[in-house]
């Protein structure tokens, strides 16, 4: 027996032991009343005060009509209310996102394995990884359910039937070419690793999208002083300008911020040694007193007392290192800026980007930004040199052949 009368008391409640378990942000406690007026709703259409039936056709019904990230939104406010209902809401809780379908035979279970390594060396972001194995992962359920059980025997007709399944159906375009792109990156790679019969099947996934090259992204200087000014409503504030100043100021990648341990840092010298997770090459790099200061305050005024090694841990929950991105919230920062005068992309990773720019504007050799970057191979810094804007006007060419007579008409 329920000690609510109505829905109007769980949902009270639900809040306010939320606000006692943790400290929310405005935005997250303003979403949770809107997303409890629709299930409060809901529930009263079919009279009554909460029943975890009626939500989980509701969540059926809304994969449909909605994106993914709302229904999950949806999902986590329904599992408060489900556990505060039932009496286990008895503490702070991570509702992770619902897992996805996962092949059952062992051949396929490693070959996502090595995919997701593969992936993670590449240094996709945790949301993107997640992303690429769901695609694959679907796509291997497909081929069991039809009876193919070997990569090998993956054919063009077998990826054309897959796209025209009912998994495509009642979507939107936009997230049929996403998946779509990601199952020819995984195509790609079965391709790579001769794990297929037949050579450049990916061309079987057809999408309505192009690939586009793109002038790199970076960060100018009105959006960096905004990015690493004092922010006080935020409980992880330091740690963020910390890593902001490490990927800008040293061009360290997220993943080896996020392993950097307190004997990688030799803060007499002002230097971090370390084995670069994805090349596996040792890196030794100088750093400021900038980001010196922005360390030592940190470790002094908010990081939590632990005996973890990792210099950077979650500021709520267990006490562990970083492992995502979602845990750096970039882009609160530039909402003080106008809209026009926003980046047009947002990331961590552009830091690192801004990093190789600078240097590159400062007349770097293309050898010493390679080897400050950690990269084994002087091609990839190639990519940053249509963001040097001076020397990029030298190569335009004139127009002084081309007769021109002034004039609109």
């Amino acid at each position: 027996m329920t000690k609510f009368n109505t829905f109007k008391e769980l949902a009270d409640d639900t809040k306010e032991k939320m606000k006692s378990y943790h400290d929310y942000p405005i935005k997250t406690l303003s979403r949770y009343d809107g997303i409890v007026k629709i299930i409060g709703h809901l529930m009263k259409q079919n009279n009554c005060v909460y029943s975890t039936n009626i939500i989980d056709q509701w969540l059926k019904e809304c994969t449909i009509k909605f994106s993914k990230s709302t229904v999950e939104r949806y999902r986590r406010v329904a599992c408060l209310l489900s556990d505060n209902y039932h009496g286990n809401l008895d503490g702070w809780k991570i509702y992770s996102s619902q897992p996805c379908l996962i092949p059952k035979s062992n051949e396929y279970l490693n070959v996502i394995n090595d995919y997701k390594i593969f992936l993670e060396n590449e240094e996709y972001s945790t949301k993107t990884i997640l992303c690429r194995l769901h695609d694959a992962r679907y796509f291997l359920v497909y081929l069991e359910n039809n009876n193919v059980f070997n990569t090998k025997d993956i054919s063009h007709q077998m990826i054309s039937n897959y796209i025209l399944s009912e998994h495509f159906e009642n979507r939107k375009i936009a997230g049929i070419s996403a998946e779509i792109i990601g199952l020819r990156k995984f195509i790609s790679y079965l391709e790579d690793r001769n794990l297929t019969s037949y050579s450049n099947i990916h061309f079987a996934c057809i999408t309505k999208k192009n690939d586009i090259r793109r002038i790199v992204t970076t960060y100018n200087d009105a959006q960096m002083s905004v990015l690493l000014e004092s922010y006080h409503d935020f409980p992880s504030n330091l740690r963020n300008k910390a890593i902001y100043l490490l990927a800008l100021r040293c061009g360290l990648r997220m993943c080896d911020i996020f392993n950097l341990k307190f004997e990688n840092i030799d803060m007499k010298n002002k230097t971090i040694h370390i084995i670069q997770k994805k090349t596996n090459v040792a890196l030794s790099l100088p750093f400021d007193s900038e980001v010196s200061k922005a360390i030592i305050d940190y470790l002094l005024n908010e990081r939590r007392k632990c005996d973890c090694q990792y210099v950077f841990i979650m500021s709520i929950g267990q006490v562990r290192k970083l492992t995502h991105n979602t845990s750096i919230r970039t882009f609160r920062r530039f909402r003080s800026l106008k809209k026009e005068d926003q980046p047009n992309q947002f990331g961590i990773h552009i830091l690192r980007r801004t990093f190789a720019s600078s240097l590159l504007t400062a007349g770097a050799d293309v050898s010493l930004i390679s080897a400050a970057l950690g990269h084994i191979n002087n091609a990839t810094v190639d990519k940053y040199l249509s963001t040097d804007k001076q020397k990029m006007k030298r190569c335009a060419l004139s127009i002084d052949l081309f007769p021109y007579e002034g004039g609109l008409f």
